[in-house]
C-alpha cells in the first residue's frame, strides 16, 4: 500500500485530464493556487522560517494599506475636533464661516452616504469583474458577501456615520449660538430639530437594515452546519456586537461635550482590542483570507484608537506614525500567524506526524476509486475509535486532510468529488423511488433492495457531507 503513494507525486497521474482543459480554467486554478500558496502551503511546505515571516509581513502591509485609507481619516476626523474642522475645510464640504446655512448639513449628510455607497459599488463591480473572468457560481458571491464585503464594511459605514454624528452636532451648537442674535431663532431652533430627527431616523434604519442584512447572510451558515451535527464556529454573533458597539460610540460622540474626547478615545481603543482578540482566538478554521481580511481590520481599529489616544494624551500628533508603521504591521503580522497556526492544528489534528496511516489515506484519497471506499472508512472509523474522536470531528477530518491532499491536483479532485456527488444522488434517489414505489402499489417487495441502497448510503452520505462542506466553506472554484 505504501508503494501506491508513488502515484501521488508522478507527473502523468493527471495527464489525461489536463488536456480537456481550457485556457481560462488553467488561469482560474493558478489563482487558486497563489492564494493557497499565501495561506495554507506556506507552512506545509519546505519554507524557511525567515521566509514565512517575510510573506506575513507583506501580506500584513498589503492589508494595512488597503485598510488604513479607510480608518484613519474616519478615526481622525472622530476623535480629533481640530482635525475634524480641517479635515472638512480642505475638503471644501462647507464654509466655516457660514455655517448657519441649513444646506451644510445635506452636504455633509450626501458627501458621507455618497462615500460609503461608492465603496460598496466598488465592492460589487470588483465582484462582478471576478465572476466574469473567474466564472464564481452566485453561491460564492453570498459567501464572499458574509465574509468579506460585510466584516469590512462595518469599519467605514460606522465611522461615516459617525462623522455625520459629530458633524450634525458641530453645526447645531454653532447654530445655535448665533441663533441667539437672530430675530427667526425659534423659527431656526425648530428646524434644527426636524433636521436632527430626520437624520437620527436615517441612521437607525440603516443600521438595522445593516445588522439583519449580516444576520440573514450568516443564519443559513448556522442552520446548515447544525443540520449535518457538525460543530461550525461562526463569528456573526462577534461581528453584530462589534456593530452595536460601534453604533454606542457613535451616541456617546454625539452626547458627550469636547473635553471627554480623551476618555471615549481609551474607552474605544481598549474594546476595539478585545474585540480583536476574541476574534482571532475563536477564529474558523475555513476561508483563511477573509479572516485575515477581517483580523486586519480589527488590528487596525485597535492601533488607529491607541495612537490618537496617546497622541491626544501627550499632546503630539508625531506619534501616530510611530503606531501606524511599525506597531501595526507588526500587530496584523501577529494576527496572521496565529490564523494560520489555528488552521494548521486542526488539519494536524488527525495525523501529528508523517505516519502510515497518513501515507494510506493520502493515496486513497487522491486515487478515489469504488473499490477502497471500504477500505478507506474502515481506517478512518478505526482511527476514531482508537482515538476517541467524535463522529461529527471525523467528519471535519475527512474534509481537511481530503482537501489538504488534493490541492496539489485539482483537477483530479474535482472529477473524484463530481463523481461521489452523482453517486450519491443516484444512490439517494433510488432509495425515494423504493419508498414511493412500496407505499403506493403496496406490494410485499423484498427488503434486500432497500438494504442495499442503505449499505451504499452508509459509506457514501460522509463522503458527500464532505463535499457540501468543501464546497461551502473552501471555495467553489475548483467544485463546480
Amino acid at each position: 500500500m505504501l508503494e501506491k503513494t508513488e502515484i501521488f507525486f508522478t507527473e502523468n497521474s493527471h495527464e489525461d485530464l489536463s488536456q480537456h482543459e481550457s485556457p481560462e480554467a488553467n488561469i482560474k486554478y493558478q489563482f487558486y493556487d497563489f492564494f493557497g500558496t499565501l495561506f495554507k502551503s506556506g507552512y506545509m511546505s519546505n519554507l524557511n522560517k525567515k521566509k514565512q515571516i517575510f510573506i506575513d509581513v507583506v501580506i500584513s502591509i498589503i492589508f494595512s494599506l488597503q485598510l488604513n485609507s479607510f480608518c484613519w481619516y474616519s478615526n481622525m476626523s472622530i476623535t480629533n475636533w481640530s482635525s475634524y474642522k480641517f479635515f472638512w475645510e480642505c475638503l471644501g464640504y462647507f464654509n466655516i464661516e457660514n455655517l448657519c446655512e441649513f444646506f451644510d448639513i445635506f452636504d455633509v449628510c450626501f458627501y458621507g452616504v455618497f462615500a460609503y455607497v461608492s465603496y460598496v459599488i466598488f465592492i460589487i463591480l470588483s465582484l462582478g469583474i471576478l465572476k466574469i473572468y473567474w466564472k464564481f457560481t452566485p453561491e460564492y458571491i453570498v459567501l464572499v458577501s458574509q465574509k468579506f464585503i460585510f466584516p469590512l464594511a462595518y469599519f467605514t459605514f460606522i465611522p461615516i456615520l459617525t462623522i455625520l454624528v459629530v458633524g450634525f452636532k458641530y453645526l447645531t451648537n454653532t447654530q445655535t449660538k448665533q441663533a441667539k442674535y437672530d430675530t427667526n431663532s425659534n423659527l431656526k431652533s425648530i428646524s434644527i430639530g426636524i433636521y436632527g430627527a430626520i437624520f437620527c431616523i436615517i441612521y437607525i434604519a440603516f443600521f438595522f437594515i445593516f445588522a439583519i442584512s449580516y444576520e440573514m447572510l450568516t443564519a443559513e451558515l448556522r442552520h446548515s452546519s447544525s443540520k449535518r451535527n457538525i460543530k461550525a464556529k461562526s463569528n456573526s454573533e462577534l461581528d453584530i456586537l462589534l456593530i452595536i458597539f460601534y453604533g454606542l460610540i457613535c451616541i456617546l460622540y454625539y452626547c458627550f461635550d469636547e473635553s471627554t474626547v480623551l476618555y471615549l478615545q481609551c474607552f474605544q481603543a481598549i474594546f476595539s482590542s478585545i474585540f480583536t482578540y476574541l476574534f482571532i482566538k475563536n477564529m474558523p478554521y475555513y476561508n483563511t483570507y477573509a479572516n485575515s481580511i477581517q483580523a486586519c481590520g480589527l488590528c487596525s481599529l485597535s492601533v488607529t484608537s491607541l495612537s490618537f489616544f496617546f497622541a491626544e494624551f501627550i499632546n503630539d500628533t508625531s506619534i501616530t506614525i510611530i503606531f501606524f508603521l511599525f506597531l501595526q504591521p507588526i500587530l496584523m503580522t501577529l494576527a496572521i500567524r496565529r490564523i494560520k497556526l489555528n488552521q494548521i492544528k486542526i488539519q494536524n489534528y488527525s495525523f501529528n506526524n508523517q505516519s502510515e496511516f497518513e501515507l494510506k489515506i493520502r493515496n486513497l484519497l487522491i486515487n478515489y476509486e469504488d473499490s477502497n471506499k471500504d477500505l478507506i472508512f474502515e481506517m478512518f472509523s478505526k482511527f476514531s475509535n482508537d482515538n476517541n474522536i467524535k463522529k461529527s470531528d471525523l467528519y471535519v477530518i475527512w474534509e481537511t486532510n481530503f482537501c489538504l491532499y488534493t490541492l496539489n491536483d485539482i483537477r483530479l479532485a474535482r472529477v473524484k468529488l463530481l463523481k461521489i456527488k452523482n453517486l450519491y444522488s443516484t444512490i439517494e434517489g433510488g432509495v425515494q423511488k423504493w419508498k414511493i414505489d412500496k407505499k403506493i402499489k403496496n406490494e410485499n417487495l423484498s427488503d434486500m433492495r432497500y438494504k442495499s441502497f442503505r449499505f451504499c448510503r452508509k459509506y457514501y452520505q460522509p463522503l458527500y457531507l464532505s463535499y457540501k462542506q468543501i464546497q461551502k466553506y473552501w471555495g467553489f472554484w475548483f467544485l463546480q
